[in-house]
């Protein structure tokens, strides 16, 4: 499913996007890396795997099959801070309870 990028800045993702410029050689390395947001709650969603695309900023793609209001906006947050960070490629994300788990995928 293709899902659009947050357009605006939002509470995750200036946060996101500074975590991820503090471990971006682990991401190009894909160690598993985590973080806390330091904010429990939302949808969770476990080895999701999203696409950052270079060729299309305004969206992602996730193998996600539910229904988009669904989707959990941390993960979403994450996609876009992937991009804001020029990240491009495929990643096996999850989250649950604030805590963000991110894999790279070769």
């Amino acid at each position: 499913m293709l899902i659009p990028h947050l357009v605006q800045q939002g509470y995750f993702r200036p946060k996101l996007s500074k975590w991820i410029g503090q471990v971006k050689e682990q991401i190009e390395e894909s160690s598993i890396v985590q973080t806390d947001l330091q904010k429990a709650g939302g949808y969770p969603g476990e080895n999701i795997k999203i696409i950052v695309m270079q060729d299309d900023i305004k969206n992602f793609y996730a193998d996600w099959e539910q229904i988009l209001c669904d989707f959990p906006a941390r993960i979403r947050a994450l996609a876009t801070a992937l991009q804001d960070n020029l990240m491009w490629g495929t990643y096996l994300v999850s989250h649950n309870e604030g805590i963000i788990k991110l894999k790279k995928v070769k």
